[in-house]
């Protein structure tokens, strides 16, 4: 058997927070080609988590999940604003307001989500590559 979702997820937000505040902890000139693959990497860990494990979770997790894919909204706003700006410091706050939204929202996800996912496989995960074009997050407009 191979990393569980549950490991392969965890690791995914601590990868994502690591880099967020390395960009952070720099105070030369922002590197682009890094802010540009964080942003990637959080769609697509939203992605996976709305298409492909949130609609495996009980009924008894509807509440939660609902909480989360709003909690996903404010994140995708985030990513958008960061993405479309050109002012260093906005995008630096906005940064900030992002990995304090993470740690949050990464600990609610790894405290009770993501054990049910503890016995399947991360290569179920394997299909995921890309997001599709006309994809959004369920609270995304």
């Amino acid at each position: 058997m191979h990393e569980s979702i549950d490991a392969y997820m965890t690791y995914d937000h601590q990868d994502t927070n690591d880099r967020i505040q390395l960009l952070l902890s720099r105070r030369d000139i922002l590197d682009r080609e890094l802010l540009y693959d964080i942003l990637r990497s959080i769609s697509r860990h939203i992605f996976i988590e709305e298409s492909a494990l949130f609609p495996k979770l009980p009924e008894s997790h509807k509440d939660d999940v609902e909480y989360l894919e709003r909690e996903h909204m404010e994140i995708m706003g985030l990513l958008k604003s960061i993405a479309n700006s050109n002012d260093e410091p906005h995008i630096r706050a906005d940064l900030q307001k992002l990995f304090d939204i993470l740690v949050e929202h990464n600990s609610f996800e790894e405290s009770f989500i993501y054990d049910s996912f503890s016995d399947m496989d991360s290569t179920e995960l394997s299909h995921v590559k890309d997001i599709p074009r006309e994809w959004k997050c369920r609270f995304c407009y």
